[in-house]
């Protein structure tokens, strides 16, 4: 974990400015499908959100990233965009 993380109810927060923060999970997800349902509210940056198995090679990772536009994109980590779109004005 790096960066300035707090759990307030079912929202994590994180107060820091510098690059790259982040938080892993330390729950496996029991199912071998399932949908995964996020809120994001942030104000400036990137946010990245990466899914990986802990014993997996990073550049087989993949991460959804919302930016300070329109766009999301998914992306093999270490890799090319696999498919960008627009989120139709719905940024925070």
């Amino acid at each position: 974990m790096a960066g300035k993380w707090y759990v307030d109810g079912e929202s994590l927060y994180d107060k820091n400015v510098s690059a790259n923060d982040y938080y892993m999970g330390k729950q496996k997800i029991p199912f071998p499908e399932y949908e995964l349902d996020v809120d994001i509210k942030y104000q400036k940056g990137l946010i990245n959100i990466f899914y990986a198995s802990e014993n997996v090679d990073p550049r087989n990772a993949y991460s959804v990233q919302f930016g300070d536009n329109d766009t999301v994109r998914l992306y093999r980590f270490m890799g090319d965009t696999i498919a960008e779109g627009s989120m139709n004005g719905k940024t925070s």
